[in-house]
């Protein structure tokens, strides 16, 4: 092997064009064929066969792997009425989204208005309304992130801020929309960690329990989470902070109210 190799160096270092032409024949060749008889490159990480992959083709061919943040519209009526049976309540429902619908950049929104018309066993099924009919949610689609800016935030804060004060409704917002471009109220390094800790834990509590009474589902934080959140929070919001938090002013949960009936309350829910 080593005699072929020093014949086949010493032939081309003698015929140096010879060898040169001889390749650049053959890459022409190769590339000729390429170029008339094989398909396009693909650089893909499909697997076939593979759910994942099944999903993705689902979610590519109704355009659903572009979408964007979205957000949640929760609402209750004032008085503690049902969407069921409120004409009041259902009405305002409806504008509430027709004007969500109308925001900059949003693709879409669910309409629990119209799923009303069906009954109520067909709105709570779509969990656009819970069970007892007192929480509605409004889901708002917006395009991919990179068309979005913090001016849409704002634009969907204005819309709650500019309901009429006579509204029969109580509208909370969250979502990824606030995720993306909520801007923080203090700067790095300024709220100890313990009580950023609780800040999220808390959100998170409160926003999960909207989240579930709205599709039925049962929320049950441990106790001892749920006291201390409790505990936290009202030492560390005061009424002046309620509005820029997204709180409502605090209602009065039963005397026999479970822990996160109370704390709820605390943060403006009815119970």
């Amino acid at each position: 092997m080593s005699h072929a190799l020093y014949r086949l160096g010493r032939f081309a270092a003698r015929r140096p064009w010879t060898v040169i032409g001889t390749w650049t024949l053959v890459a022409l060749v190769v590339v000729g064929a390429s170029v008339s008889f094989g398909r396009d490159l693909e650089d893909s990480f499909e697997a076939p066969g593979l759910d994942s992959t099944a999903a993705l083709g689902l979610l590519t061919s109704t355009g659903s792997d572009a979408a964007g943040p979205t957000a949640q519209i929760v609402l209750t009526p004032h008085d503690g009425s049902s969407f069921f049976t409120s004409k009041q309540a259902q009405t305002a429902l409806a504008n509430v989204r027709a004007s969500a619908v109308r925001l900059p950049n949003v693709l879409g929104a669910s309409d629990p208005s119209a799923v009303l018309l069906n009954g109520p066993e067909a709105a709570t099924a779509d969990g656009s309304v819970s069970p007892d009919g007192r929480v509605a949610l409004i889901r708002l689609q917006y395009r991919v992130i990179d068309e979005l800016d913090a001016e849409d935030l704002d634009n969907l804060k204005q819309l709650v801020a500019d309901l009429d004060v006579a509204s029969p409704l109580q509208v909370e917002l969250n979502g990824d929309l606030f995720a993306a471009f909520e801007e923080s109220q203090t700067g790095i390094g300024e709220m100890p960690g313990a009580v950023f800790a609780h800040l999220v834990a808390f959100d998170g509590i409160v926003h999960g329990w909207d989240l579930a009474t709205s599709t039925g589902q049962p929320w049950n934080p441990p106790d001892a989470l749920v006291a201390d959140l409790d505990a936290f929070a009202r030492s560390a919001i005061s009424t002046d902070m309620r509005a820029d938090a997204g709180f409502g002013p605090e209602r009065q949960a039963d005397a026999n109210a479970r822990l996160i009936d109370r704390l709820v309350a605390f943060a403006g829910r009815p119970t």
